[in-house]
């Protein structure tokens, strides 16, 4: 008998335990950003969340944003140190491609970021923490 009730105790664990992990923010995606959702979507998507919601993805593109200056200012030091050393032309004019497509990734960040941070503003929420 005792092992019977063992038995179905842990088939109720399993059971719960299939049900917990179903549970848990919806609307936010866990992973990084995405730029190449429509902003049509974005928009959409950001009427429907909460204000925490509407925190966390302002959040995760404004780090995105700061992670994309920071590729700037690298390539850029890059291009400051060829142009001391004489390099060649071609490498100047790979550096600069390479700023032009991190410029454009960065105007996509910006504009999804602008989408949450303008709806906790029309929301009257709090806004610390996202100034850039």
């Amino acid at each position: 008998m005792k092992k019977r009730t063992f038995v179905a105790l842990l088939v109720v664990l399993a059971m719960f335990s299939i049900v917990l992990s179903g549970c848990g923010k919806k609307g936010v995606p866990a992973g990084p950003v995405d730029t190449n959702k429509p902003m049509a979507e974005v928009k959409a998507e950001a009427e429907l969340m909460t204000v925490d919601q509407l925190r966390e993805m302002a959040g995760k593109y404004l780090a995105a944003v700061k992670a994309k200056n920071a590729d700037i200012e690298a390539i850029m030091q890059k291009l400051r140190d060829s142009s001391k050393a004489g390099s060649p032309h071609e490498d100047l004019m790979k550096v600069k491609a390479d700023i032009g497509v991190i410029i454009d990734s960065l105007k996509l960040l910006q504009e999804r970021f602008d989408v949450y941070y303008n709806k906790l503003v029309e929301l009257k929420a709090d806004v610390s923490g996202l100034e850039q």
